[in-house]
């Protein structure tokens, strides 16, 4: 999802670019959800590793010798055969954390990060995530990937810091693609916050950057995400524009453009072109794999079914979201909300009513702020029964966009 480089600074002024500082672990019960979240002998020993390395990457290099007792680490009989040789790299370091190369443990961190993400433990993979970016502070990537994985959980304070960390690092290694990749992170975040024109300028960054190192599909990325950000605050032409702009960006064959489609197909339900807006999506939610982003697609189907008045389509797409086990995270107050309206079209007013104060205590907690908004607004309406929605003839210019985008993803199933 995304989008003249200015001149930069010289001399005395370059300090400005130098990367933030680190943001510090609290060490010791900085790791204590690891002991809480996993289980058994192997959450202490994953606790116990978290707890040293927090402690390695914040001490003095001088000092490293002697920093632990002595220890050999042998994995358990039961630990994950795909942990053993990250877990025996931190064991080295335990043994050894004069001699343990950065580089190395920042991998294992991120092998342990990628398990903990997979196994549903969730606190377990943000510690490990920000270990890696710790323990490997000159490496902006896992700065940028804790930054992401803070935005998901709403820790949208500590994630800002990572992007900027990660910005900063980036450029002064001359790392563009990173780079742009944190503007695009932490445009994504100020979207999120409610932020619109901080998100704008991060984008206009990304995209500029992306321009002058020919990163295309970067470039495309932040037109993408720029699409969306314009689309919440109702600027439509130019959320357009930054849509054709991607799609030409991104080509006919990128794996992105079933996910272009449904925000372009939310683009256009968003300004009442239901029955185009359907047709995008159901044209490309077979192309839509992960369960996240089947359950928010399905949520603006129904949302779009209801604004065309097909009260059994509507009906068919929420049976089928009930079906669906989604965890709370990014989007998934949207997704409730969008159910919701679509509920208030067609006159289940209580439906209406509970997922839009479900969507509400979620966005409030997470902070964010458009959908907060919103939901305020879809209560409001209930409590009216304000249920009209005018619908809206498409634009050539809007009906040829959906038309290239059909044809793409007809072309891509044959």
């Amino acid at each position: 999802m995304l989008r003249s480089p200015r001149p930069e600074p010289s001399g005395p002024s370059r300090r400005r670019w130098r990367p933030s500082p680190v943001p510090s672990l609290a060490v010791g019960l900085w790791a204590l959800p690891v002991l809480e979240e996993v289980p058994g002998v192997f959450g202490g020993e994953l606790f116990q590793f978290a707890s040293d390395l927090a402690l390695w990457a914040e001490a003095d290099r001088s000092q490293l010798s002697g920093l632990f007792q002595p220890f050999r680490y042998e994995p358990e009989s039961s630990t994950p055969p795909e942990l053993r040789t990250a877990l025996r790299i931190m064991g080295d370091l335990v043994a050894r954390p004069d001699s343990a190369r950065s580089e190395d443990v920042s991998r294992a961190c991120t092998v342990l990060r990628e398990w903990a993400e997979r196994s549903g433990y969730a606190e377990t993979s943000l510690r490990f995530a920000e270990l890696a970016a710790v323990c490997d502070p000159e490496n902006p990537i896992p700065a940028v990937a804790v930054g992401k994985a803070l935005r998901q959980e709403a820790r949208y304070g500590r994630a800002r810091r990572w992007f900027d960390r990660a910005v900063g690092v980036a450029r002064f290694k001359g790392d563009h693609q990173t780079m742009v990749e944190a503007y695009l992170g932490a445009g994504i975040l100020e979207e999120r916050t409610g932020a619109h024109p901080r998100a704008m300028n991060l984008f206009r960054r990304a995209y500029r950057a992306a321009k002058r190192y020919r990163f295309r599909e970067l470039g495309a990325a932040a037109h993408h995400n720029a699409m969306g950000s314009c689309a919440q605050t109702r600027r439509f032409e130019d959320a357009l524009s930054h849509a054709e702009a991607a799609l030409s960006l991104y080509g006919p064959t990128h794996e992105t453009i079933p996910s272009l489609s449904h925000d372009v197909g939310q683009l256009f339900s968003t300004q009442g072109m239901f029955y185009l807006a359907l047709d995008v999506f159901r044209a490309a939610f077979p192309m839509i794999s992960t369960p996240a982003e089947r359950f928010v697609m399905k949520a603006n189907m129904t949302r779009a079914a209801a604004g065309a008045g097909d009260r059994d389509a509507f009906l068919h797409a929420w049976t089928e979201i009930e079906r669906m086990d989604i965890r709370e995270q990014e989007y998934t107050a949207e997704a409730l909300l969008a159910i919701g309206q679509g509920a208030q079209m067609l006159g289940f007013r209580t439906t209406a009513r509970e997922l839009g104060d479900a969507a509400l205590d979620i966005a409030t907690r997470r902070g964010e702020r458009s959908t907060v908004a919103e939901a305020e607004e879809l209560l409001r309406r209930n409590r009216d029964s304000s249920s009209t929605v005018s619908a809206t003839e498409p634009s050539d210019r809007q009906r040829a966009l959906a038309s290239r985008l059909l044809r793409i993803l007809a072309a891509a199933q044959r």
